[in-house]
């Protein structure tokens, strides 16, 4: 019997005996990844608790294995236990050397042991098609279990299907990509059950509006939270065998968006920014750089992250940087602002990635960030050698109150024909098209993408004469010009464009961004002051601005006016982090400033490769200027850790986590020495940096320390 037909009344459920969840987690992953398909522990867990209360639920895997490195948070997000079984090598008799676990083993022993302890569990649910585990089976149903198994329907052994009591396909039961081929159309609501069934997608909405992650919640804590409030809440009621189709009817009336990320799925209401992947951001063009010189370690890390992925959503990277600790010195909407500038700044290319079904062959696609591998600074921080030299990079540019990366000459543009697959789709059906803005625009950013920018000139000069008064495009025009050199051209558009849309923002704040970027403090503080007298009452356009304008008073020298500023702009968005560190820096003495500009630097340097001793120096200085900066002692600790001197690295560590003012951080960098003191084979000391990491109460990925099986 599938799962779309299993009851899932609370009263049958209340009746049912308590279900344990054991999950092969290698298999699953491996057998899914064979038609680019991911786990869904949502739909997972789901299934599982169609059969009773959920008491137990454990994946086994070797969680230290680079593959797996992002799916422990996921699981315990879920509220499923990562149990750690080591890999070791093995050599056979043709002395091929071959990676082997002990899964089964552990798997076996620990379901063998709630068969006895737990009197209480009637159901056993088994994530594998794994033949081996025939045994186990073999020794549970005897005690009056019902064993049930969970398997892709093209990796299954079939002598594992036949012999439980119950088997699921993962790919038709649990989680079947066409959702609506199992909507049970013949029973659908009468009238009286429709105005009910409104009525909960209200109770829906108002949950997911009043969830503490602000714009969208889990959905397996909407359905706990409409048990709470209905009571009798079942969504079998209405017709849905799952409550994952239940919330898919939402979405279908408009009501919401179901996104999957981290392996779970999420609900956001309409118009929030996750559901779009919290990519687009309301005041993209008037943003200023937030620490750039941070980027070489967020592209290794993306790279890696890409290497075991199937696809990287932009939440989703957000998520693995952050609790992976990578610039740890930046906050969450720091480091999302930065993502998003490196998207402007064509670092990141957009992507689709399609999901296809191997039973139906329909597919579904999903907005992705792909690298830019073309792109020099991609190329320089993955050492990635260009197809033509290119001029060595520029030192580290000395302290100062402001990064000031845009003084740099631009990169040199390659005239040369490009030989690109995606760029030869636009032009292609440009031939048919030839005054589509939308696709003009499109060659252009990948003109762009591939540093042709005269070429993007080009194509967005036509899409400009194609949409006159399109203001967005003539300034991403500007932006462009400004990019390959043509600075004037791009001030006298940005004038031009503000003359066509007096009363719009953006071609002042674009004007203000250039003029900054060329050091023409005063008349850019002038433009962002227009920009912000035409923003109206969007409070966080107006704190960005405010900020803007600060940022402009103190490279002016007036600090005071900087510091009004700073403070005018926190009244509208207390915790808008911009604001929060120009204000700290503000409030800092001479010595301190140096001291946070110096370990800003070493931060900077400790990421790249090949430049540790000039960000030893740099942090040795820091600390010369000011001994209670943490950002120094952990640059410290990032170098040394490349350099192999892990003893010299944990010490700095532990001396950033102990001066750090952020809990966040802190928790990040107790997290991060729990892994390291983890590798020395130091559990004890592993234990109590693990520790320190939970006791902030903060979501973070502890590093389980078991014995080997």
């Amino acid at each position: 019997m599938p799962a779309s037909q299993a009851k899932f009344g609370l009263q049958a459920k209340a009746q049912s005996p308590d279900v344990a969840l054991f999950i092969d987690w290698e298999n699953l992953k491996i057998s899914l990844s064979q038609a680019n398909l991911r786990v869904n522990l949502t739909s997972l867990r789901e299934t599982a608790e169609t059969f009773g209360r959920l008491v137990i639920a454990n994946a086994y895997a070797d969680w230290q294995d680079d593959w797996h490195q992002s799916d422990p948070e996921n699981l315990y997000a879920a509220g499923i236990e990562p149990v750690y079984v080591p890999t070791r090598m093995v050599t056979e008799s043709t002395g091929l050397r071959r990676r082997k676990n002990s899964v089964d083993i552990k798997l076996t022993a620990d379901c063998v042991e709630c068969c006895h302890n737990h009197p209480n569990i009637g159901t056993f649910i088994l994530a594998s098609g794994d033949g081996d585990f025939i045994h186990m089976v073999n020794t549970l149903r005897p005690y009056g279990k019902q064993v049930v198994a969970i398997g892709v329907s093209w990796s299954t052994s079939p002598r594992l299907a036949d012999r439980v009591d119950q088997f699921l396909y993962y790919d038709k039961d649990v989680d079947p990509i066409d959702t609506q081929r199992y909507r049970p159309h013949g029973l659908a609501p009468n009238a009286g059950d429709e105005s009910e069934l409104q009525r909960i997608f209200d109770v829906v909405t108002d949950i997911v509006r009043s969830s503490q992650h602000g714009d969208r919640a889990l959905l397996s804590w909407i359905k706990n939270e409409l048990i709470r409030r209905l009571h009798q809440f079942d969504e079998s009621r209405f017709g849905f065998p799952k409550f994952k189709l239940f919330m898919r009817e939402a979405e279908r009336r408009g009501l919401l968006y179901i996104v999957e990320d981290g392996l779970v799925d999420w609900a956001y209401l309409p118009g929030a920014r996750g559901a779009e992947e919290l990519s687009v951001r309301s005041v993209a063009p008037m943003a200023e750089p937030v620490d750039e010189a941070a980027l070489p370690a967020i592209i290794r890390f993306a790279d890696a992250l890409e290497a075991r992925s199937p696809y990287v959503a932009f939440m989703y990277l957000v998520d693995q940087i952050s609790r992976a600790a990578v610039v740890p010195h930046l906050s969450r909407d720091q480091l999302m602002l930065l993502l998003n500038q490196a998207v402007d700044s064509l670092i990141f290319l957009r992507g689709t990635y399609t999901l296809e079904d191997p039973l139906s062959g329909e597919a579904k696609n999903i907005r992705t960030l792909v690298l830019n591998r073309e792109h020099p600074t991609v190329r320089e921080a993955l050492r990635v050698a260009p197809p033509a030299p290119e001029p060595a990079p520029e030192e580290a540019a000395q302290p100062g109150p402001v990064p000031e990366s845009a003084h740099e000459s631009p990169p040199a543009a390659v005239e040369s024909p490009p030989s690109d697959a995606e760029l030869g789709r636009v032009l292609a059906a440009l031939e048919t098209d030839g005054e589509n803005a939308t696709l003009l625009m499109s060659a252009a950013r990948r003109y762009y993408q591939l540093r042709h920018y005269e070429r993007a000139i080009e194509y967005q000069r036509r899409a400009v004469a194609c949409e006159p008064d399109n203001v967005e495009y003539r300034c991403l025009l500007a932006r462009t010009l400004n990019t390959a050199g043509h600075t004037a051209e791009a001030i006298a558009l940005c004038h031009e464009a503000a003359g066509r849309a007096p009363e719009h923002p953006v071609p002042h704040a674009t004007l203000g961004s250039i003029l900054y970027a060329a050091s023409a403090w005063a008349e850019a503080e002038a433009e962002f002051r227009r920009a912000l007298a035409l923003v109206a009452d969007n409070a966080a356009q107006r704190a960005q601005l405010l900020l803007s304008v600060a940022r402009c008073e103190e490279r002016l020298g007036n600090e005071e006016a900087a510091r009004a500023l700073a403070g005018e702009g926190l009244q509208l968005a207390p915790d808008h982090p911009g604001l929060l560190e120009f204000q700290a820096y503000l409030q800092m003495a001479p010595r301190q400033r140096e001291g946070y500009q110096w370990a800003k630097q070493a931060a900077a340097l400790a990421v790249q490769p090949g430049r540790e001793a000039e960000a030893i120096e740099a942090a040795q200085r820091a600390m010369r200027a000011d001994p209670e900066q943490y950002l120094s002692y952990y640059a410290l600790g990032e170098v040394h850790q490349r350099l192999r001197h892990p003893r010299t690295a944990a010490e700095n560590l532990e001396r950033a986590a102990d001066l750090c003012p952020s809990q966040a951080t802190k928790a990040a960098i107790w997290q991060k020495l729990a892994r390291l003191y983890s590798r020395l084979g130091e559990p004890e000391r592993a234990q109590r940096a693990q520790f320190h990491a939970d006791s902030f109460g903060l979501p973070q990925t502890p590093v389980k320390i078991t014995e080997e099986v």
